[in-house]
């Protein structure tokens, strides 16, 4: 069956950060991320954005090749009917799912945990979010 709807969740987020930032890490595998974000004045409200990339290749013996960009952008303004807040998510991953195992390799032998039965697979996800509230 269709299952998109099943679960439920609930975010609050701020309307503006104190000041901006940067984040950098590094680490093994190939592990990068860089984060960044801040807020401005701007057509009578705060306009806020943030945004995410990281690289991952894990332990495995193909690399997982794991791209992740994410952004994300808010704009919130008093109102003579109350405080607008509308916002847009961007989220965008690539990826070779290193620990699947395809049902032919079950009851074989494999190298170990860390090989790659099939170095062809590929993955991918993308999703935008577009939220407008009047509270």
């Amino acid at each position: 069956g269709d299952f998109a709807l099943v679960g439920i969740a609930q975010l609050t987020t701020v309307d503006r950060f104190d000041a901006p930032y940067v984040s950098a890490e590094v680490g093994s595998f190939d592990w990068k991320r860089v984060g960044a974000g801040g807020s401005i004045k701007a057509g009578g409200g705060d306009l806020l954005a943030a945004a995410e990339f990281k690289t991952y290749d894990g332990p495995w013996e193909l690399p997982e090749a794991l791209r992740h960009a994410s952004a994300y952008g808010k704009y919130t303004r008093d109102t003579g009917w109350g405080v607008l807040r509308a916002s847009l998510s961007i989220y965008d991953a690539t990826w070779r799912p290193t620990e699947q195992i395809p049902e032919r390799a079950i009851g074989n032998e494999v190298k170990d945990a860390y090989g790659a039965i099939d170095k062809s697979l590929t993955g991918s996800t993308q999703r935008q979010i577009l939220s407008v509230r009047l509270d």
